[in-house]
């Protein structure tokens, strides 16, 4: 619906049903999770920081020390799919446009923010980017089936909070784990 009122704006006449039906070019999935009982982000993504499970793999760690707030993110790039873990929280604090992403960070601020009211101090993203409609049939195909990944099929939220699930077993399931804390 959004992209359909969008291309009408700018003068372009499309159905809703064709967007549907297309299969798109580029996709970013992600899921914000609460750690706030268990550990800070930057544990978690000192964690993830050794687990540089994609082979040729662009794998860093990046600090945000020029942003007011700081924050970290874990990046693991291929030319076709990216992986990132980051501190949310930080990312809101430090980006704060919107009039809802404002409201956010002053609840922050406050260490008032709550997600399914729970406080939320520590929250880490997690976000896949698959980069190529190639990449995008192989990332989803086990979970669609013979479907097609069109608009349509792929926006459930279910079925990404299985792939991201799926893709963080990859990380800390990988078989060098246990050479890596040796």
């Amino acid at each position: 619906k959004a992209i359909s009122d969008f291309c009408k704006k700018v003068g372009i006449f499309i159905f809703t049903e064709q967007i549907k039906d297309t299969v798109p070019t580029l996709v970013a999935i992600g899921e914000n999770i609460n750690i706030t009982n268990f550990c800070s982000c930057n544990n978690a993504i000192g964690a993830l920081k050794p687990f540089d499970y994609k082979t040729h793999s662009d794998h860093r760690t990046v600090e945000f020390s020029d942003h007011k707030h700081g924050g970290k993110e874990a990046i693991f790039s291929q030319t076709n799919e990216t992986t990132k873990a980051y501190d949310k929280s930080k990312e809101i604090l430090n980006r704060a446009e919107t009039t809802k992403e404002k409201e956010i960070a002053e609840l922050i601020k406050a260490g008032r923010y709550q997600i399914d009211g729970k406080l939320a101090t520590e929250i880490l993203r997690i976000e896949i980017t698959a980069k190529t409609e190639r990449k995008i049939r192989s990332k989803f195909k086990p979970y669609l089936g013979g479907l097609s990944p069109t608009f349509a099929n792929l926006f459930k939220v279910d079925l990404w909070k299985q792939v991201l699930k799926d893709e963080m077993n990859k990380v800390f399931n990988h078989p060098l784990q246990r050479i890596i804390f040796l």
